[in-house]
C-alpha cells in the first residue's frame, strides 16, 4: 500500500528537480538590461603601482587593525560596516578607477569593494609602510 502513495510522490519530486527555469529569467551577474549577460569585469590590480601611489601622498592611516578583525578583510567576504573609509581627494584621483569599484582605507590596508554587492574584491596589505 506505502508503495502505491510512494510511487507518485517520487515522480512529482524528480519532474520538480529536473524542471529548467522559464527562458525569461535573469541570470546571475545580470545588472539590468534586455541584451545579452552582462559580467563584471573583474579588474586587474598591481599591488606594487598601489603601494607606490599610496607612498607618494600623505594620507592620514588608522589604527592597525587587530588581527581578529583584520581577518574579515578577506576577498569575497563583505566590507564590515564602520570598518574603513572611502579613499578621498588627491590620492582617489591618482588611483586607477574601476567602473563599479570603490577604493577603502582600513588601518593600514587598502581595500577595493564592490559597490553593488559591498564585497571585497581585492586587499593590499600595508600599504602604509
Amino acid at each position: 500500500m506505502r508503495s502505491l502513495y510512494l510511487f507518485p510522490a517520487l515522480l512529482l519530486v524528480s519532474a520538480s528537480v529536473l524542471a529548467q527555469p522559464p527562458a525569461h529569467a535573469p541570470a546571475h551577474g545580470v545588472r539590468g538590461g534586455d541584451g545579452p549577460i552582462q559580467q563584471q569585469v573583474q579588474p586587474d590590480i598591481q599591488h606594487d603601482v598601489i603601494r607606490q601611489i599610496f607612498g607618494r601622498h600623505e594620507a592620514v592611516r588608522d589604527a592597525e587593525l587587530p588581527p581578529g578583525i583584520r581577518k574579515n578583510l578577506a576577498r569575497g567576504k563583505p566590507l564590515p560596516p564602520g570598518l574603513a573609509r572611502r579613499v578621498g581627494g588627491p590620492l582617489a584621483d591618482d588611483l586607477p578607477h574601476y567602473p563599479g569599484y570603490d577604493w577603502y582605507v582600513a588601518g593600514d590596508d587598502a581595500v577595493l569593494v564592490d559597490d553593488y554587492t559591498r564585497v571585497i574584491v581585492d586587499v593590499i596589505d600595508r600599504v602604509f609602510r
